[in-house]
Formats: structure tokens, sequence, C-alpha cells
């Protein structure tokens, strides 16, 4: 038999009324929710009444808030790529740079990353250094210089 050798999968059986626990995969993609910009009319404000900042890679939109922290927003459009794969990927390492700088950031911020065609071919660290740049640029960072993973 060819799967003799094999450990078997350890599934955990979900009994009724019971929900499936978060992986740890899907904790480490996730901003936490008070850092989400998700409503429909918040990104319709910021974008009709915010400031904007462009390089080759992103564009950002930026208001100020009376909150005490900042929210973000990532708009990746199927003129990007048309595989969701791609599009989400590109999401994933967007809200990965943000958590790793979250702490370097102003709070009191709404702010929504624009993903331009070209980006798509950018790896992880190229696009760091490019959503670094434009927030630097925007005056976005305590300190001035952006300091990733650092607690």
């Amino acid at each position: 038999h060819e799967n003799k050798g094999r450990k078997k999968c350890l599934k955990k059986k979900k009994g009724k009324g019971q929900k499936t626990p978060y992986s740890i995969v899907n904790i480490y993609f996730m901003l936490d929710k008070a850092h989400r910009l998700a409503k429909k009319q918040h990104i319709r404000f910021v974008l009709k009444k915010g400031r904007s900042i462009r390089n080759q890679d992103v564009r950002i939109v930026y208001i100020p808030t009376q909150l005490t922290h900042s929210r973000f927003a990532f708009v990746v459009s199927n003129k990007i790529s048309k595989s969701s794969v791609k599009r989400n990927k590109l999401r994933r390492q967007l809200r990965s740079i943000i958590r790793g700088n979250l702490k370097e950031l102003l709070p009191s911020y709404d702010i929504i990353f624009i993903v331009s065609p070209g980006a798509i071919t950018k790896n992880f660290l190229e696009l760091k250094s490019s959503i670094e740049s434009i927030c630097w640029r925007a005056r976005l960072f305590k300190n001035g210089t952006p300091q990733y993973g650092k607690k």
C-alpha cells in the first residue's frame, strides 16, 4: 500500500455549533480590527478629502482623524492581475509590511494603499522599501525613519 509510511493528518473534528478555530496562518496575516478601514463610506471620504502621494508601485491617500490609532485599507484591483491568488498575496504582503511598522507610524490617520500594476512583479523586500519610502515622504513615521519589526 502506497500510504503505509506516511503519517496521518490530524484534523480537529468540528462538532455541532462549534466554530473552527483560527489557524496561525490566518492570525499572522490579519490586522487588528481596530486598524482596519472597512466601511465603504469611510473609504469614500478618505478618497475624496484625503491627500495623495504616489510612486511607481503604490499610491497612498491619507487623512488625519480624531482616533487614537491609525486605520488602513488596501486596494488591489483586477487591473493588477486577473488571478485572485496574486492579488491576495499582494494584499497579505502589504498588511505584513504595515504590521511590522505599526509602532513606528503616526497614530490618528486613515490611510488607503492603492496598488499600481508594477507592484505585482516586485518581491517582498522591494515592495517593503517602496511602501516605507512613500510613507516617509508623506511624513507618516514618528521618528522620520522606518524600523521594520522593532518592538
